[in-house]
Formats: structure tokens, sequence, C-alpha cells
């Protein structure tokens, strides 16, 4: 009975150790593709067709480089590994995508910070452009930002996209400096925006 007593007494120090070193691992914060839900999981265009909108994941990096392709010329900025390197480890990354009928037709990507949301990519394939996706993936940005208490919303625009501009500025973005040379492709500067959340409404 002594030895499954001191049997018994080691079993529980090494349990006892388990239990304190798993309590002293880093803490491994979970990725906001994990835990946000969106406000709707479809967008209706034409009155008719149906896309799904979505969360994006690993398998839908083929997806994001397809509509990249179609947005720049056949380039995309960010490319395979970037855009898995952003997934994987960066947990204040998200990314929402937009289907119709299993054909990736546009994105958006942001960065949830200290407070603020950067919007770091949105883009749509042209043959989609101008039947309120990117509004439509904005406001579900803007919703997210809320939820998670973020007081600014910024993104940086081509100083030559005048059309854009327009439009983040009905959103209530507002132009606030210019970046010099912002663009790598092109040496663009870019119009830096910001909308303030604190001071809006429901959307």
């Amino acid at each position: 009975k002594i030895m499954e007593i001191c049997e018994m007494i080691n079993m529980l120090k090494k349990l006892n150790t388990w239990i304190n070193s798993f309590k002293q691992r880093p803490h491994v914060k979970r990725s906001l593709a994990e835990t946000i839900q969106l406000t709707s999981s479809r967008y209706i265009i034409n009155d008719r067709t149906v896309l799904a909108v979505r969360i994006g994941q690993l398998s839908d990096i083929t997806a994001l480089i397809t509509i990249q392709e179609q947005c720049y010329q056949g380039r995309a900025p960010w490319h395979r590994q970037a855009l898995v390197n952003e997934m994987v480890n960066n947990p204040d990354s998200l990314f929402i995508v937009v289907y119709d009928e299993g054909d990736p037709v546009a994105f958006v990507s942001a960065w949830f910070r200290q407070g603020e949301c950067h919007i770091t990519n949105i883009a749509t394939i042209p043959s989609y452009s101008r039947q309120g996706i990117a509004t439509c993936l904005i406001n579900q940005i803007t919703h997210i930002a809320r939820s998670l208490e973020m007081k600014l919303m910024t993104l940086e625009v081509r100083l030559s996209n005048t059309s854009a501009q327009r439009l983040y500025q009905d959103l209530g973005f507002e132009p606030e400096t210019i970046r010099a040379g912002y663009y790598s492709d092109s040496n663009e500067d870019a119009v830096h925006m910001v909308r303030e959340l604190s001071a809006l409404g429901k959307i």
C-alpha cells in the first residue's frame, strides 16, 4: 500500500507540473476569421443574381489571386505566400470574399489593431463593378469594426482614382493626407482617407 501511495503522489506531482506548464504557455490569439460573423451571407444584384458572401479562408487564396489579376491587368499585388502569411500568421487580418455560383467576383481585406480598422485592399472584377458590391463589403467591415469597438477606419486610394474617392466619401471617409509614391508599381501618390466611427449612426 505504501508503494501504491507513493506512485499516486508521483502521478499527482506530474499532473501538477503539466498543468503549471500549460498555464505558462504564451496565449495564442484566435484569428478574426474564427470569431467574426457577417451580417449577411448573401448579396442580391440585378434583382435576381444572388452572390455568396463569406469570410476568406486558405481555400479562397486562388480566388483572391484571380480577382486581383482581373482587376490589375494580370498582376496580383498580393501573391500567394503573402496571402497565406496574412491568414495564418496575422490574427488581426480578415478577408471577405464574394462569389457568383462558385466564380470569385470581389473581396475586401482589413486589419483591426489598436482601435483602428485599416482596409488593406478592396477589389471587384470589372464585369461586376458599379453594382454596389464594394459598398456591401465596406458596410460589412464597418459592422465588424464597430463590434470590435474600433474608433477609426482608414484606407489608401490612388490619387488618380477619383471615382473610388467619391464612393468612399459617400460612405463617410474624408481625405486626410497625400502619401507620396505610395504605390510601388507606378510610384503614384495615394490619398489617405479616414472615417470616424464614434460619430456615426447605424449603417
